[in-house]
């Protein structure tokens, strides 16, 4: 929320379940290409949008993420990708640059909004944050806001 209000953004879209909520997978909106969710989405989305999407991963299996995981959704992390992960970096967070580090999985190569925004032509940004960021309300909005105001 703290991003959405920085950026005085046209629209929020938040995934109310849990990925793993339904045993089929459908619950995990950013791999549903035919979810509502995605819909919405693309119905907001053209070349002038600039796009922040917000994850949290657990530290479990993902020791070189840090406290974020910044990418653009692609193996080549973007210009707009670079500038949040520097603003995080100089604020203190330990960030992981998809493309340019090692971040596991955390890449979102296979999300669908990413896919879609490029499509578009649109600016995208995929932030993970650490469990230890988001149980922190300051550090969370911090990271929230230097992440979306990258997009500026």
């Amino acid at each position: 929320m703290a991003a959405y209000r920085a950026v005085d953004a046209a629209g929020l879209l938040v995934a109310g379940a849990r990925r793993t909520a339904n045993a089929d997978g459908s619950a995990d909106v950013a791999h549903q290409p035919g979810s509502a969710f995605e819909a919405v989405h693309t119905s907001l989305t053209n070349a002038t949008t600039r796009e922040l999407q917000l994850h949290g991963f657990a530290a479990e299996g993902h020791s070189g993420a840090g406290d974020a995981a910044v990418s653009s959704g692609t193996r080549q992390a973007s210009p707009q990708a670079e500038a949040a992960a520097t603003r995080l970096g100089g604020a203190g967070f330990h960030v992981c640059l998809y493309g340019r580090t090692s971040c596991g999985d955390l890449g979102a190569t296979g999300n669908v909004q990413g896919r879609s925004a490029r499509a578009a032509g649109a600016a995208f940004v995929h932030v993970e944050l650490a469990k230890v960021v988001r149980d922190d309300q300051a550090r969370r909005r911090l990271a929230a806001e230097l992440a979306a105001a990258a997009l500026s």
